[in-house]
């Protein structure tokens, strides 16, 4: 490892040879060279983020989550700005990674609330089922509401595990994602009323009121619970608008 860093001239050849160290693209890997170069290489913080966005893709795939994880704990060292390679860095991982490379990438791709990241990790699980969860769940930490087709795609379609977790997902967008949510509340299937009601219902407003009245009028034998707190959320919306409009009304100047 030392040999490394006094064949480097620029610390971006040293970062490069610690790549190759701590990933080989060829040969066995000696474990304790390879942490010990890893762990040199994320201290480098801002200057280990060029050479190593260079490299994710180049390393063996079995190795490419590692080197995701080294190229997030590089970012941690940085103070200040997101470096200008970082989020541009995942995406590649999201596009091109091996599945694990890309579960890591989602999950803090999803921190950073890149717009770019919503074609990516849509395209991921679409090419790999097996990443469903991991990109539902990222997805709804992105909050774009752009991600509201695909995510309501998952909440009909989907194992019951999953439909949780993408009527989570759109509740947590808010905004236009909530419209699948409030379409959900006449579906024919009691299931997904119920899980788009207990949904919607901790980010209800006023947008909301009339499916809410909807669904206790068409449905009233579904769940008790359910019932009893949309309802109650009903309820809520309606005092708040009336404390709107008494707010309005008092802000306004009477006529003469």
């Amino acid at each position: 490892m030392l040999d490394a860093l006094r064949r480097g001239a620029t610390i971006p050849q040293q970062a490069a040879n610690l790549i190759e160290l701590a990933w080989p693209r060829e040969g066995a890997v000696d474990p304790v060279v390879s942490q010990r170069a890893r762990q040199e290489l994320v201290g480098f913080g801002l200057h280990a983020i060029v050479p190593l966005r260079a490299m994710l893709l180049r390393v063996r795939p079995e190795h490419q989550a590692d080197a995701v994880r080294a190229f997030i704990e590089a970012r941690e060292n940085v103070r200040g700005p997101v470096p200008s390679d970082f989020v541009p860095g995942l995406e590649d991982v999201l596009w091109f990674g091996s599945r694990e490379a890309k579960r890591v990438a989602m999950h803090e791709v999803a921190r950073h609330r890149s717009p770019h990241a919503v074609l990516p990790i849509i395209d991921a699980v679409i090419e790999d089922p097996e990443l469903i969860a991991d990109g539902v769940r990222a997805l709804g930490f992105l909050g774009d509401e752009r991600a509201r087709f695909f995510l309501a795609q998952v909440f009909h379609e989907q194992r019951a595990d999953l439909r949780e977790e993408a009527a989570t997902a759109l509740a947590r967008i808010g905004g236009k994602a909530l419209g699948p949510l409030r379409d959900a509340l006449r579906a024919p299937t009691r299931e997904l009323r119920l899980l788009a009601a207990r949904s919607l219902l901790p980010v209800a407003g006023e947008e909301d009121l009339s499916a809410l009245y909807e669904y206790l009028t068409e449905h009233p034998d579904d769940d008790p619970a359910t019932m009893a707190a949309v309802r109650a959320a009903a309820e809520r919306i309606e005092k708040e608008l009336e404390a709107k409009r008494a707010a309005e009304a008092a802000s306004t100047p009477e006529a003469f």
